[in-house]
């Protein structure tokens, strides 16, 4: 993804105000990472999904539980290097442009480890079962952009030993 399609996915989640928008929340989802909702929205485009802007922080040596979401997430890394690693489905990964160049999109699947640096961006397709830690001294900051199935929760723990191979 490149840097002036996520400005204008946030863009889109930031014009989506007039479609039903909740303030500014922030929550622990677990000890070592919060997430701080900017704005949320009910987009008419797209029954039953929910629009989401949010600014997570993960803690220094925190690994965040294996998951996966019930729609599509685009994340930009603020600060902070994020090591991700893909247990099964597919990740898109751009990485920060160099002099102004956008760099090609990467694909990840099955098995693929990456660190995603300030600027890298990460689009995870539904379905994605992946974790993410931050294995540095210093917090990781990344603002992800969601369009979720409405009324799920916006991450789903997975049970990789209840998971079937293939």
């Amino acid at each position: 993804m490149s840097r002036k399609s996520l400005y204008a996915v946030v863009l889109i989640a930031l014009l989506a105000v007039g479609f039903g928008v909740s303030g500014t929340i922030s929550r622990a989802q677990n000890t070592g990472a919060t997430r701080e909702l900017l704005v949320t929205a009910k987009p008419v485009a797209a029954p039953g999904k929910l629009l989401e802007l949010q600014r997570v922080t993960i803690a220094p040596h925190f690994r965040l539980p294996v998951h996966t979401h019930p729609g599509i997430q685009a994340a930009w890394i603020s600060s902070g290097t994020l090591h991700y690693t893909i247990i099964h489905g597919e990740a898109l990964v751009t990485r920060a442009p160099v002099n102004g160049t956008p760099s090609p999109t990467e694909t990840f699947t099955d098995g693929s480890e990456t660190d995603l640096h300030p600027g890298d961006s990460v689009v995870e397709t539904e379905g994605l079962i992946h974790y993410a830690e931050n294995q540095t001294d210093e917090p990781i900051e990344i603002f992800i952009s969601s369009l979720l199935t409405e009324g799920m929760p916006g991450t789903l723990d997975v049970d990789i030993m209840a998971t079937p191979a293939g």
